[in-house]
């Protein structure tokens, strides 16, 4: 899709009855198990994500002026995360046939998607780890939140690397 913002649109006939018809090119799943099971998959994986996501903001963190290096990661993989979910939900309102366009923009940029979420999710992890480190050396005790965050944050980027393992093996026919 290139040119116009709005070029998927000219996909869609004025019928005889007065309605708008899709006659763009449609992208269809392999078959119905398939797509059941990677649905069921992706959301309970990205649910898992979430629920660490929202774990690790409750996590008090020290005040050190290096939980910068934790918390934008963070934030940055929350958003990640979030547009994960948009990818999905347009992906799952579809059925088994997807429109052109929804497949480019959901299925082919679910992956980047969640590669990117992942990435920042460890990066966090790492950020709370060397804080934590410097916490050590400067000689205050190693705190109960740095794990649990580091634990959360880990967990989170499995679960997205898991999701694009199964986004990789998605099969469509057009």
């Amino acid at each position: 899709m290139s040119g116009r913002k709005r070029e998927h649109l000219d996909d869609y006939q004025l019928a005889e009855d007065g309605t708008y018809q899709y006659q763009g090119r449609l992208w269809r799943w392999a078959d119905q198990a398939e797509r059941r099971a990677f649905l069921r998959a992706a959301w309970a994986l990205l649910g898992i994500a979430f629920a660490c996501l929202v774990c690790a903001g409750f996590v008090p963190l020290p005040a050190s002026g290096f939980a910068a290096l934790a918390l934008v990661p963070y934030a940055a993989a929350l958003v990640a995360t979030a547009l994960v979910a948009v990818c999905l939900a347009k992906i799952t309102r579809e059925g088994m046939d997807l429109r052109d366009y929804v497949y480019v923009s959901n299925v082919l940029g679910l992956r980047p998607r969640l590669v990117f979420g992942a990435l920042l999710a460890g990066v966090s992890a790492l950020g709370e780890v060397a804080c934590a480190v410097t916490s050590l050396v400067q000689g205050e005790p190693l705190s109960w939140a740095a794990a649990v965050f580091v634990a959360c944050m880990l967990v989170c980027s499995s679960s997205l690397w898991l999701l694009r393992r199964r986004a990789t093996e998605l099969t469509f026919t057009s």
